[in-house]
């Protein structure tokens, strides 16, 4: 499972030369700056740069200029799933759209396969040149319409809402609607 849905070998290859590059970049650095004279660090000037690189790194994990952090509802404020992607993970949206940038359909295949799958969805005028995929569905002819209300309580069970004629009548007024019900024994709420 893991081989399928990672880049284990990538991952791994990218690690390591991540590495190697750190370890070389430490080495350089070091040869850089141990031949040349020291230079006394300011205390005030040292501990106003630590704090302000904690501040930042605690905003950019926070992620919201808001009272509140960054909530999955500011991230899925659309129903486009290209810019839900790019506000979850900017990176990894950027770097999974150069494997989709030369994907296209083909028209001859789609004019090969066209017949059957006109078929298949009930094409009303069927067109291979044109590749027309409209048809018209009628909906329901009911003389009479059912009046549905669904009501839907996240944490009430049957129990709770007198649906098994609990001595407590605790909601009368649904209880007395002539309705089918289906719900849970137990509240799905615990605390």
């Amino acid at each position: 499972m893991l081989w399928e849905s990672y880049p284990v070998i990538k991952g791994a290859a990218g690690i390591l030369l991540l590495l190697v590059f750190v370890i070389w970049s430490y080495r350089s650095i070091f040869r850089h700056f141990a031949q040349q004279e020291g230079v006394p660090v300011r205390p005030k000037a040292f501990a106003g740069w630590v704090v302000f690189i904690i501040l930042l790194f605690g905003a950019g994990i926070y992620g919201n200029v808001a009272y509140f952090p960054l909530r999955w509802s500011q991230a899925m404020f659309t129903r486009d799933n290209g810019i839900t992607s790019l506000s979850l993970n900017p990176v990894l949206y950027f770097v999974s759209n150069f494997s989709v940038k030369d994907d296209t359909y083909d028209i001859e295949l789609t004019r090969k396969y066209y017949a059957p799958v006109a078929r298949y969805l009930g094409v009303d005028e069927p067109d291979s040149v044109k590749l027309n995929y409209g048809r018209a569905v009628k909906g329901d002819t009911l003389a009479k319409k059912p009046n549905v209300i669904i009501v839907m309580l996240e944490s009430g069970g049957a129990a709770m809402t007198s649906m098994f004629n609990n001595p407590t009548k605790a909601t009368l007024i649904y209880r007395s609607w002539q309705i089918r019900a289906f719900s849970s024994i137990t509240s799905t709420y615990r605390q």
